[in-house]
């Protein structure tokens, strides 16, 4: 959902837009950052000197917005270009990594420039019409003054209502269990002691000498037999974390299937299980790139090395219950060339 909005969102903003030429603006630093957002915190995207032109539109507290630069870096991975059009939202990056800081998304359809490609799958395009930036504006000399845009609202993300706290069951106050004094107890009568009688006495018989018993042979004291060590069981294996992400999501691990296959690997953003981080895609009979499978591992911080290449994937694919797209666990990775 958050990566629909995303698209909708940025091209809504493309479409809306009919830029207009804003004041000339000129740069009087030696060295002027140009940031993504207007706050100091925002990456640099690249940096102007002193002398340069710019296309200033509107005024953002301490910050000029600018249209960006013919040669701001703009990177997109050339997987979902087909005949300098996007065939699938793409973000837009700074710099051929996929952990580069993105511009936004370009939706599908959009038309774009290409400068340059690279071996590693990525294309340099001219910046979209729309794109824009930020500079500090204590160094940009304008002849005009620039007016503060009006603040959009804000679009909101869709977000489930936030659930009610769940109520406390209502709990009695504990009862002090007293224990009932006991009744008293009543002397016990004792019956009245008889008097003792003496047994007669009884001449005292002398009993007979005992007859000595046979001496026995000393028999041999009996060897202890060596008793066996016990053999501790094998602390069993910690169960793989992704195979219990995999049940989670209804994968019968009994069912699995053994493949290689060959695409480009790609993150999937927002995804709701771990399960389905990333995605192989493939070319269909259009030239367009489709998912053939959601990609995990074991660790999945090893298919994160790999991501934005053409890869080639040895694993066990699994069906899961009301996907369209199985699952394939890599267990083996190579890049291609």
């Amino acid at each position: 959902m958050t990566r629909q909005f995303g698209t909708l969102l940025f091209g809504a903003i493309l479409s809306a837009l009919t830029l207009q030429a804003g004041e000339e603006g000129t740069v009087t630093a030696r060295l002027l950052n140009v940031r993504m957002k207007p706050e100091l915190r925002a990456p640099a995207v690249m940096k102007l000197r002193a002398g340069d032109k710019v296309d200033v539109l509107s005024l953002q507290g301490e910050f000029y917005e600018i249209t960006a630069p013919a040669k701001t870096p703009v990177y997109v991975s050339e997987v979902f270009l087909r005949d300098g059009k996007v065939t699938s939202p793409v973000n837009m990056r700074m710099d051929m990594a996929q952990e580069a800081p993105s511009y936004g998304l370009l939706p599908a359809g959009t038309v774009v420039k290409v400068e340059r490609t690279t071996r590693h799958n990525w294309a340099k395009i001219a910046p979209p019409e729309g794109l824009k930036l930020y500079v500090a504006k204590s160094y940009v000399k304008v002849a005009a003054p620039v007016t503060a845009a009006a603040a959009a609202p804000a679009a909101k993300p869709e977000t489930a209502p936030a659930a009610a706290p769940a109520a406390k069951p209502e709990t009695a106050p504990a009862k002090v269990q007293t224990e009932a004094p006991a009744p008293a107890e009543k002397p016990v009568e004792k019956p009245a002691a008889k008097p003792e009688t003496k047994p007669a006495v009884k001449p005292v018989e002398k009993a007979p000498a005992p007859t000595p018993a046979p001496e026995k042979e000393a028999q041999p004291a009996a060897t202890a037999k060596p008793v066996p060590p016990v053999e501790k069981p094998a602390p069993a294996a910690a169960p793989d974390k992704m195979d219990l992400e995999l049940k989670a999501i209804g994968v019968d691990l009994t069912k699995g299937e053994k493949v290689t296959a060959t695409g480009y690997l790609v993150a999937v953003p927002s995804s709701t299980t771990r399960a389905a981080d990333f995605a192989l895609m493939k070319s269909n009979s259009r030239g367009e790139y489709e998912n053939s499978y959601f990609v995990c591992a074991s660790d999945n911080a090893e298919l994160k090395k790999i991501a934005e290449h053409v890869v080639e994937l040895s694993g066990t694919v699994y069906r899961v219950p009301n996907w369209k797209t199985p699952v394939l666990k890599a267990e083996k990775a190579t890049l291609k060339k």
